[in-house]
């Protein structure tokens, strides 16, 4: 029998999800967004060290917008346009990888595990809350029987147990092709992957390694190229993207006879490439980066971090991330999940919902993100918002 009261109470949930989905905002200005002539303060973006803006930007756009227009093509059939190998040659040299490769998003790199670069009867050990992407390019890569050619299989072991991961290492020793798949920082969690120990377990039972680490590269480690950097640590193949600065584009960085090979992936061969327009905002975001202006935005994100998790945690919150810039609050029961963050948006300040399928079924999240644009004034009305509307719908 169905059970219609909880069926009745999801597809509520769903409808209210979708109807914040839909409200779009008249314009997106980084730390705040306008909506209905009022602004109101944007908790929601990746754009850390929000460049997309930036008056450098749109001038270097705006002098190549007549030669490159806003077109693209296939990387593939049409070869390298000037100015997106520049760009893959400049990531290259800043990172000290000997090869980048771009694509158009994060979602079609790590696709791209059905790959060459991974070899034939790859076996993946990732854990158990690793980003979907990367868990539909395992699915790929295994499909041979819809035409796939590499083969995969997979475990999954328990996010954050490095016991259990050597368990599947040592108990697939016979395997030749072993990759370990793992992401910088669960963004729900607020976890980093334990990388020295990910890299050392890799070395002892001879596994190959793949990290995404979309959320901290541009924005940690002395070079300000991610985890890597900030353990000076090599990976086989490191995923990137420039979300950081709000625009799109990713890459791959690596050594040149594995990286090289993510060009025979299917997205890569079957999507059109990276806008060569785009290729110039990016090149020019990456130079105010590692300017003094663009390393004070860079500081100024991880203080308003600091900030606003201790604010949360004073007035009731707790905030579960730990060791990233990300701040995720649980909320029990995904309609009053959905009730808050409402509210919040009410109130002047737009919060990001998490639900399944990218969350567990029956709970809800809200991730706050502060970038580098935020004042002290954002933060510090971001939290009496957040107290406020908690309290209303009995969160705390």
């Amino acid at each position: 029998m169905t059970d219609t009261p909880n069926k009745d109470k999801q597809n509520t949930m769903v409808r209210e999800a979708e109807n914040y989905l839909k409200e779009c905002p008249d314009a997106h200005m980084g730390a705040v967004v306008v909506q209905d002539g009022r602004e109101k303060i944007a908790m929601n973006s990746t754009a850390y060290v929000p460049l997309f803006r930036h008056p450098k930007v749109i001038e270097a756009m705006r002098e190549k917008l007549s030669l490159y227009g806003v077109g693209a093509g296939s990387r593939y059939n049409m070869g390298h346009v000037k100015v997106v190998r520049e760009l893959e040659e400049k990531i290259a040299d800043i990172s000290g990888a000997e090869e980048c490769v771009l694509f158009q998003n994060g979602y079609n790199l790590n696709i791209s595990i059905a790959s060459p670069a991974f070899g034939e009867n790859p076996y993946f050990i990732t854990d158990q809350k690793i980003h979907p992407s990367i868990l539909t390019g395992i699915r790929l890569s295994a499909a041979k029987n819809l035409g796939g050619h590499w083969g995969a299989n997979c475990s999954r072991y328990i996010t954050g147990d490095m016991e259990n991961l050597e368990y599947f290492l040592k108990n697939n020793s016979d395997k030749e092709n072993k990759w370990i798949l793992s992401v910088g920082t669960y963004s729900l969690l607020g976890q980093r992957v334990n990388l020295p120990r990910v890299t050392e377990l890799a070395h002892t039972y001879n596994a190959g390694t793949f990290l995404d680490d979309v959320h901290f590269f541009w924005v940690y480690g002395p070079n300000l190229c991610g985890l890597t950097d900030h353990y000076n640590i090599e990976v086989d193949i490191l995923m990137a993207s420039f979300k950081p600065f709000g625009i799109p584009g990713a890459f791959a960085l690596g050594r040149k006879d594995v990286v090289s090979k993510l060009r025979f992936a299917e997205p890569y061969i079957f999507s059109l490439g990276l806008m060569p327009i785009i290729c110039t905002a990016a090149s020019a975001a990456i130079d105010i980066l590692y300017s003094d202006e663009g390393r004070e935005m860079v500081q100024r994100m991880w203080k308003n971090a600091e900030h606003l998790k201790s604010g949360l945690i004073e007035t009731g919150f707790n905030p579960l991330s730990k060791d990233t810039q990300m701040v995720t609050v649980q909320i029990k029961g995904e309609d009053r999940a959905m009730q808050f963050i409402n509210r919040t948006k009410e109130m002047g300040l737009i919060v990001h919902p998490y639900f399944h399928p990218a969350a567990p079924k029956g709970s809800g999240f809200t991730r706050l993100t502060p970038i580098g644009a935020h004042t002290d004034e954002h933060i510090d009305r971001t939290v009496e918002i957040m107290a406020e509307a908690g309290k209303e719908i009995g969160i705390i």
